[in-house]
């Protein structure tokens, strides 16, 4: 015998409207894209198409950020080396152990490049990072990148517009 229970509104003890249970998905917002991103100087710059403005629903919840991408780096003629750098930035400010402002061998390669071809590495990248959301205001959540050094041409993500990116926020109760 089975049985149905049909609900319009949960209350928790409280009176208050919805279940919060640790370790739980409060909620999931995400975006996914193909647009091909660009940078060729050590300057970072928005990823398009890597950006969220979330709303948290409690203060108390942490956000899960998590970037899976197609990244190529490259460099051209005898440079022997080719790397790039992405980060995750939380309502302007990036999430520490995310990135390392010494750390510029996120993307790396390296060859010999004594027959005239210097790197030119294609990789599915994954990024993730964690951080208390504080408070319930809307805050925007995006990515940036750069190159490593003035011998990478370029860094670029779905090159060709040929790839799918994905950036996903989760709030999971605390």
């Amino acid at each position: 015998m089975s049985s149905i229970m049909r609900v319009d509104t949960i209350q928790k003890a409280d009176g208050s409207s919805g279940v919060h249970i640790a370790g739980h998905l409060v909620q999931r917002v995400s975006t996914k894209f193909s647009t091909e991103y660009t940078n060729s100087t050590q300057t970072f710059s928005d990823i398009a198409g890597a950006s969220i403005t979330f709303t948290p629903k409690y203060a108390t919840s942490l956000l899960c950020i998590t970037f899976n991408a197609f990244a190529n780096v490259y460099t051209s003629g005898t440079n022997t080396n080719a790397g790039g750098v992405m980060r995750i930035l939380h309502d302007g400010a990036y999430i520490t152990g995310d990135y390392n402002a010494s750390g510029n061998y996120e993307l790396y390669f390296q060859n010999d490049a004594s027959d005239g071809v210097g790197p030119n590495n294609y990789v599915r990248q994954v990024k993730y990072g964690e951080i208390a959301a504080g408070n319930t205001n809307a805050r925007v959540i995006k990515v940036q990148g750069r190159t490593y050094n003035a011998t990478t041409a370029a860094i670029r993500i779905n090159q060709g517009s040929l790839y799918t990116s994905y950036f996903i926020v989760e709030e999971i109760a605390q």
